[in-house]
């Protein structure tokens, strides 16, 4: 059994966070996220403040910053980028590699490839299915060659002229597909996209209540539940991820 004491000498939670953010400086994005939601968490559970309130959406920024800057988020940036380089090995001299990211606007990987990888070797479409992101994507990169920005969502069927059956090479996606609320129409999409021989490398966390405190606030985070007072985070486990691309023909 435990009891929940009223007095403590613990520290206050501001100063336990001061104190990670000085032990732990490269995890800076991670508690700036966790400092401004901590401070109005009783407020948030009470349904006294929205998450739209604490971090309204012409500051997203952050989040941003948290799945392209963090410590994870650039360790698998730079798995992703050392795959694609060893890929790029064996194509054929004079043949570009037709390379989609999709939801490219949420810490994509778009920048990194293009500092990291001979421009000459890939064509690069970036699509992006969020409104505000997408307008982001095409104000940075529409006048850069070898790059095409694309609105684009892989859980519906496009009808664009860049994306025909079979005319990709490889598809990346970066913790973007569980953003979608039908993960095997996804799949089954990108499988349809990709040419001959041709690849789906993606990222994402597994379940993770770290990620869940984070975007949980998010109504939306929990619109795909099963059942209304069975609340189910987007994230799934590897299994699931593994007969979801079975199940598409992966």
């Amino acid at each position: 059994s435990w009891v929940l004491a009223e007095n403590c000498d613990l520290p206050s939670g501001v100063d336990v966070w001061k104190t990670i953010v000085a032990d732990y400086p490269n995890y800076l994005t991670e508690c700036v996220l966790l400092g401004r939601l901590g401070l109005h968490y009783k407020n948030l559970l009470q349904g006294k403040l929205e998450f739209n309130d604490i971090i309204p959406a012409e500051s997203r920024g952050v989040f941003q910053a948290f799945y392209s800057n963090s410590p994870s988020a650039r360790f698998f940036d730079s798995v992703l980028l050392e795959t694609v380089r060893h890929l790029l090995k064996g194509v054929n001299t004079g043949r570009q590699l037709r390379i989609l990211e999709i939801g490219a606007g949420m810490g994509g990987l778009v920048g990194s490839f293009l500092h990291g990888l001979p421009e000459d070797q890939f064509e690069y479409i970036a699509a992006e299915s969020d409104e505000e992101l997408y307008e982001q994507l095409e104000a940075t990169y529409s006048n850069h060659n070898g790059v095409s920005v694309l609105q684009y969502d892989p859980a519906t069927q496009d009808e664009s002229d860049k994306l025909k059956p079979g005319s990709i090479d490889l598809i990346l996606a970066n913790h973007s597909l569980h953003e979608n609320g039908n993960i095997l129409e996804s799949l089954r999409c990108s499988k349809d996209l990709l040419a001959t021989g041709g690849m789906l490398l993606f990222v994402e966390r597994r379940p993770d209540l770290l990620i869940d405190f984070f975007l949980g606030l998010r109504p939306d985070w929990w619109r795909y539940s099963p059942l209304p007072d069975l609340p189910s985070s987007r994230l799934i486990s590897k299994e699931q991820w593994r007969d979801s691309l079975l199940k598409v023909g992966f």
